[in-house]
C-alpha cells in the first residue's frame, strides 16, 4: 500500500534530519549546553529508528527486539532535558557527577528491567501480535514498573519546565524569547506521549512520542542556528546581573552587545554618555592650560 510505503519514508526522513542536528550540535558541544541537547537529538535519533524497525518486523521475537533496544533512547529524554534546562537557566553548579550520577540510576533500572520482563512481567503483562492498519504490532499491557517509569519522567519534565517558566518570567528582551522556544520545545516532547496515555484515537501502530521528540529537538537545534540561542547563555544572570543598579555592556563572540545588566537599559547608555562627556572636558581642560614650561627661559 503506498500509505505505508509513505508512512515510512516520512519516517526515515525524521531519522536523517536527527541524526544531522545531533551531529551539528556535537560540532558546538563547547558551548555549555549543547552536550546534553545532543544527547537528546541522539537518544531522539534511535528512538525514531528503532520505531520504524519495529513497525517493519514480522515475527514477535524481532519486534521485542526493536523495543527493548528503543527503551535504552526512551530513559534519556527526561534526564537530558532537566541537565539541559540546568544549565541553560545558569544553574550549571547543579549538573556535578553525583547529579548525573543520580539522574542515571533509574534509567539503568528501567532498561534492567525492560530486557528481564520475561522474569517478573513488571514493565509489560503481557506480549502478543496483532494487526494495525498495513503493519504487524507488538501489544504490551503495561506494568507497574511502567507507569512508574512514566511518573517519574514527568516529574523532571515539569521541575524543567518550572525552571523555564521562572527564566522567561524573570528575564527580558532576548531571554526571554528564548525561554519560550525551549517552553514550546518541552511542552511539544512532552505533548506526543502524553496524548497517546489519554486514549486519543489513533490507529494502534502510530507513536506520536517519538515524532514529538524528534521535532522538538529540530526546534531547538533550528534556534541555535537561527538566532546562536547557545552563544548567549543565561550563567546565573538573575542572581549576578538583574540586581546590579549599573550597567554592564557584555559582548559576544561576533563583538555584538548583549544587554545583561540594569534595571533600567537606558541607564547604561547614560552612564557611556557621562564617561565620555567627563573624558572630554578633561581633555580639553588640559589643552587650555598652559605647559609647564611657560614662562621660562632656557
Amino acid at each position: 500500500m503506498w500509505q505505508t510505503s509513505v508512512y515510512i519514508a516520512c519516517l526515515a526522513s525524521l531519522t536523517l534530519l536527527s541524526a544531522a542536528a545531533a551531529a551539528y550540535l556535537w560540532m558546538r558541544r563547547p558551548v555549555p549546553g549543547t552536550t546534553e541537547i545532543t544527547v537528546l537529538m541522539a537518544a531522539a535519533t534511535v528512538w525514531i529508528l528503532t520505531y520504524t524497525f519495529w513497525l517493519v518486523s514480522d515475527s514477535e521475537s524481532a519486534m521485542l527486539f526493536w523495543k527493548r533496544i528503543q527503551y535504552v533512547a526512551i530513559v534519556s529524554v527526561p534526564a537530558s532535558w532537566l541537565t539541559f534546562t540546568l544549565r541553560y537557566t545558569g544553574r550549571s553548579q547543579w549538573v556535578t557527577p553525583r547529579t548525573i550520577l543520580s539522574l542515571a540510576v533509574e534509567p539503568i533500572l528501567m532498561v534492567s528491567a525492560v530486557f528481564t520482563n520475561s522474569f517478573h512481567r513488571w514493565v509489560w503483562t503481557g506480549l502478543s501480535v496483532a494487526q494495525s492498519g498495513p503493519f504487524n504490532i507488538l501489544v504490551r499491557p503495561h506494568g507497574l514498573a511502567h507507569l512508574a517509569h512514566t511518573g517519574y519522567s514527568y516529574l523532571l519534565l515539569l521541575i524543567s519546565l518550572v525552571l523555564l517558566v521562572q527564566m522567561a518570567v524573570r528575564s527580558r528582551y532576548l531571554y526571554r524569547r528564548q525561554a519560550i522556544i525551549m517552553m514550546i520545545a518541552l511542552l511539544l516532547s512532552v505533548g506526543g506521549n502524553f496524548l497517546m496515555l489519554s486514549g486519543v484515537e489513533l490507529p494502534a501502530y502510530i507513536d506520536l512520542s517519538p515524532w514529538a521528540v524528534s521535532i522538538s529537538g529540530l526546534a531547538i537545534t533550528l534556534s541555535l542556528f537561527k538566532q546562536g540561542l547557545g552563544d548567549i547563555v543565561q550563567v546565573a544572570r538573575s542572581v549576578v546581573f538583574d540586581e546590579m543598579g549599573d550597567g554592564v555592556l557584555v559582548l559576544d563572540r561576533a563583538a555584538e552587545d548583549v544587554p545583561v545588566g540594569a534595571r533600567d537599559p537606558r541607564s547604561l547608555r547614560v552612564d557611556l554618555l557621562a564617561d565620555a562627556g567627563r573624558h572630554q572636558r578633561a581633555h580639553s581642560e588640559a589643552a587650555q592650560q598652559p605647559p609647564a614650561c611657560a614662562g621660562r627661559s632656557v
